[in-house]
């Protein structure tokens, strides 16, 4: 595999320490191979949402008990580990930890959210080492792991899974020469796992978001992408064969941003950019996606170490949660602001302690749970509710284990 190690970093003598230090920089450091973009986007198959139903699209119950999947990066002595811990959400949305704990092993998962099929059936983490680690839950609730370290060409950095669960598209964000660009790995209904090669060829490419309200559509952040215009925000449709670039713009004034998380928000309008380069960054992006354009709306600062950023299932309000700075923000919205539709972020209002490395973050778009979001800390879940007309909700803290072992990293929940 060409792709180089992103993440790997010298062992320092504390074990929290290090995760200290992997924390600083939520999406990993920036030094990456240089190289001139070459070559060209390979065949994309079918639409991420053509056809009859997949096997995997089908959404199960919105108010029965979920899932949540927490991966914890060290043992209990401080040593690295690769363990996932499989925790209950019920209907109400109280978190717990089985009677007999219930763990599973694939590859060290620091960050990220652990994606899903629509059902809630297969889950993705990306993980340390660029690999995929795969599993299925089944009717039951008993995990079974697919593929503990899926690598095929590329060094995942996030994933996006389509509509009808039977794609599972990887941003590796190398330079081109270095395999940099998008991935397409076919997931079968009977768990078989196809790589489908590169269908896009990009540098600094970090997240990709598939808009549901714009079927065959998908917003990409990368600072270059073969085929574009110059600049760092992407429209892509899957409508067309291959898959074909509709627009681009760029939101930063500088090629700095080492971007953790980006979103688009529930009606397709905005997508809002996580950048957590501590030197340059630490800021919020927002442009706006019209039919045939992206257009850069503004800039939010005055934040540390972005990590997520979330957008409400209400409205187009949001989340800023902030994993050096140990805090969460508000994003408000006013529509009516054409210049500057979000306000300048606010800390949200705690129940209990302020959060301690806040990081992958995965929110509820169904049911009585509607709105919610599930945060990783450093020792447990917090929990945070959006509410119609803008407002937000702290409750507060969970916690599962003590000493190292408590230390979370991925986190997921079942949609």
């Amino acid at each position: 595999m060409n792709a180089i190690d992103l993440t790997k970093r010298a062992p320092l003598s504390v074990p929290l320490a290090g995760f200290l230090a992997l924390a600083a920089s939520a999406c990993g450091p920036s030094n990456i191979a240089s190289g001139a973009d070459a070559g060209g986007a390979a065949d994309a198959g079918e639409s991420v949402d053509a056809g009859s139903p997949g096997c995997h699209s089908q959404a199960k119950g919105a108010d029965r008990p979920r899932k949540v999947i927490l991966a914890h990066p060290f043992d209990s002595a401080g040593n690295k580990a690769e363990v996932y811990d499989v925790l209950d959400l019920s209907s109400s949305g109280v978190v717990t930890q089985p009677a007999t704990r219930q763990t599973f092993t694939m590859g060290r998962a620091l960050y990220n959210p652990i994606a899903f099929t629509p059902d809630g059936e297969i889950g993705v983490s990306v993980q340390e080492d660029g690999s995929l680690g795969i599993f299925r839950i089944d009717d039951a609730g008993a995990v079974h792991v697919i593929a503990a370290k899926y690598l095929e060409g590329f060094y995942a950095n996030s994933v996006a899974i389509d509509a009808r669960g039977e794609r599972i598209y990887v941003v590796d964000q190398n330079y081109p020469n270095n395999g940099g660009g998008i991935y397409s790995v076919r997931l079968g209904c009977d768990d078989s796992l196809v790589a489908e090669g590169k269908l896009f060829e990009s540098k600094l490419a970090y997240t990709m978001s598939l808009i549901p309200a714009r079927p065959g559509e998908a917003f990409l952040f990368a600072t270059a992408l073969t085929g574009a215009q110059a600049g760092d925000s992407h429209l892509l449709n899957w409508n067309t064969q291959p898959p074909s670039i509709t627009a681009t713009g760029s939101v930063f004034s500088d090629p700095d941003a080492v971007v953790s998380d980006s979103r688009v928000t529930d009606d397709g309008h905005f997508a809002l950019i996580a950048d957590n380069n501590m030197f340059s960054g630490d800021r919020v992006g927002v442009v706006e996606l019209t039919a045939s354009t992206v257009r850069p709306v503004q800039v939010l600062t005055g934040l540390k170490d972005v990590a997520q950023v979330i957008p409400s299932t209400f409205d187009n309000s949001a989340l800023a949660v902030c994993m050096e700075g140990n805090a969460i923000y508000k994003l408000a919205f006013d529509g009516a602001n054409a210049a500057k539709p979000y306000s300048d972020p606010v800390l949200i209002t705690y129940s209990g302690a302020k959060p301690q490395l806040p990081g992958a973050s995965v929110r509820i778009e169904r049911g009585a749970l509607r709105g919610r979001v599930l945060v990783a800390e450093l020792a447990g879940i917090r929990q945070v509710q959006f509410q119609a007309g803008g407002t937000v909700t702290d409750l507060g803290l969970t916690k599962f284990l003590t000493g190292y072992e408590s230390i979370t990293g991925s986190l997921g929940v079942q949609p």
